[in-house]
């Protein structure tokens, strides 16, 4: 009997998931993306970057694995005022601060990034409260053999 109990609740913890909600996914950009300062003589030019994470960190390995597409998404879907964030070379933590902000903002880059995050979550054992991801686009042979 007592046997029976322990498989039964070891059983009943391997079967319950984790929960995060997409606030706290969402904060854990400004964990993700930071701005840096590249000085050349005369110059300085900010650029954006993907942080290292800390190895219990709920989102580390996503930065280690996924760092390129961490990056695409924040070069390509992201509507960020660059000559703004340069103007902010002087107060690293106002300059991030903006940069987080309009990451937090922006909905192409949030669609993106919620997605890569439900994702990489799921397969972790977390699921994000109340997000669904897009549906999966399908394509029949026939297409497949039009387009081919």
């Amino acid at each position: 009997m007592a046997l029976l109990l322990v498989f039964l609740v070891a059983g009943a913890n391997c079967l319950a998931q984790k929960t995060i909600s997409q606030k706290q996914v969402n904060s854990e950009i400004k964990n993700l993306y930071v701005t840096k300062v590249y000085k050349t003589p005369g110059s300085e030019l900010v650029y954006e970057t993907i942080d290292s994470l800390p190895a219990g960190h709920i989102f580390a390995g996503l930065s280690i694995q996924n760092r390129m597409y961490l990056d695409y998404i924040n070069t390509n879907y992201a509507n960020i005022d660059r000559k703004k964030l340069n103007t902010l070379n002087s107060d690293p933590k106002k300059r991030n601060k903006e940069y987080v902000k309009s990451l937090q903002k922006d909905p192409l880059f949030q669609k993106y990034f919620m997605e890569m995050a439900h994702f990489y979550l799921q397969a972790n054992g977390t699921t994000i409260k109340g997000y669904t991801p897009s549906p999966k686009m399908r394509i029949s042979e026939d297409e497949l053999a039009a387009i081919a």
